[in-house]
């Protein structure tokens, strides 16, 4: 008998909990529909709000021509959840298979799965379950102008179902051409696509816009067209890089680099009336042992400037009178030794025993010739000779609009 009281007992504690538990729960219904009801569902059909991005700027080289654009592609989903097909539900029904046998014609892939029975099972299935349904990323103008003359779809977004995400990528018709130079795009910390490096990140501000929004719900009251904010375009950019110039200059550093199997190389071409970069190629071996664009030497590196800083000096002693261009200057065999460093020079054989004018100093890059120019008329006031160089600008920044400009680089 004890035991039979003890099991009634838990039956009776069991029917209890589960009299309770049931109480909640319509308690809970009642709840949701009376009294929530009406602000759940008005919060539904409440429009979302989703970002339409504004299309990049592009780069131009200094003929027009486009070295970066942004081609826009479109992400493609279906959302069975709207009002409109709970008031019109043999709409879906009656023309879902005509949807299905068209999006497969759109996108005819190898894959069995692009068929027409492929996508009338997802369709189905998403509509039952009410869940929102990814169609197809990434496709082309083209392709979205058929899609959105597919039955149902042909209805909009709140009527049809059919939502509409685009997005911009970004792409150089010229390929490798100028390409660290021009830079790219990368996400940041805060989850934003923004220029990384070159022309894109110097000119970030110009190039990117401002995004625009769209909003969208299961309402199909609401007008469309009113729903959005215009995203607004981000400027052009025009760069000094005559691109033909550039193909040139690529082209010979690239073929040089491979032939003397080199680490990395760069070449700047500039227009010395204006100043302007007309091409500044920059190849380096990658990790493959691939030769790229991968680094801006000609930018982000310091090296001696070597030869180029004989210009520089031969200014500097033009400038303070101490040789003319007919100065003769005695560069022997070609060595010279200063301190316990021999300077040489690459030509020897320059006639006449190597009693050259200053004018050849130049000519034959001669580096016997200017270190003798500028040791035996600036030895003992040496100040003068580095006070032209700071007359000339060498220690300032150039103004170049990029990032971390550094003085006289």
């Amino acid at each position: 008998m004890d035991i039979k009281r003890d099991i009634v007992l838990r039956m009776g504690i069991v029917y209890v909990l589960i009299v309770i538990f049931a109480i909640i729960i319509i308690a809970k219904i009642i709840h949701l529909q009376f009294i929530e009801g009406d602000s759940l569902r008005a919060q539904a059909r409440k429009p979302k709000q989703n970002i339409v991005e504004a299309k990049r700027g592009d780069i131009l080289d200094r003929n027009g021509k486009i070295l970066t654009t942004s081609v826009p592609f479109y992400h493609v989903y279906f959302d069975p959840r709207i009002d409109y097909f709970k008031k019109h539900g043999n709409l879906f029904t009656d023309s879902v298979k005509a949807l299905a046998a068209g999006l497969s014609e759109i996108f005819n892939e190898s894959s069995q799965l692009a068929t027409t029975r492929y996508y009338n099972n997802k369709l189905m299935s998403v509509y039952s379950n009410q869940k929102l349904l990814l169609i197809k990323r990434k496709i082309s103008y083209p392709q979205l102008k058929r899609v959105k003359a597919l039955p149902i779809f042909n209805k909009g977004s709140y009527k049809g179902g059919l939502i509409i995400n685009p997005e911009h990528i970004r792409v150089k018709p010229y390929k490798d051409l100028a390409y660290r130079t021009l830079g790219y795009l990368q996400e940041n910390a805060k989850k934003n696509i923004v220029g990384r490096v070159g022309l894109e990140r110097a000119f970030e501000n110009e190039l990117c816009g401002e995004n625009g929004f769209k909003f969208y719900g299961n309402s199909p009251d609401v007008d469309d067209n009113n729903m959005r904010i215009i995203p607004k375009d981000g400027y052009n950019v025009v760069s000094s890089i005559d691109i033909d110039i550039q193909d040139i200059a690529h082209s010979i550093l690239k073929n040089f680099i491979v032939e003397i199997e080199a680490r990395y190389g760069c070449v700047v071409v500039m227009e010395v009336a204006t100043g302007d970069v007309l091409a500044i190629a920059n190849i380096g071996k990658n990790a493959q042992g691939e030769y790229t664009e991968t680094f801006n030497y000609a930018v982000g590196t310091k090296a001696e400037p070597g030869s180029t800083f004989k210009i520089m000096s031969m200014m500097a002693a033009l400038e303070d009178g101490v040789v003319t261009p007919t100065t003769l200057i005695k560069t022997g065999d070609g060595s010279i030794k200063i301190y316990d460093k021999t300077i040489q020079d690459i030509i020897k054989d320059k006639g006449d025993k190597g009693t050259i004018t200053a004018r050849e100093v130049i000519k034959f890059s001669s580096n016997v010739g200017i270190v003798k120019i500028i040791t035996e008329n600036y030895d003992k006031r040496r100040s003068d000779f580095i006070n032209r160089l700071y007359n000339m600008g060498l220690n300032q920044k150039l103004g170049i609009p990029r990032r971390r400009s550094e003085s006289g680089y």
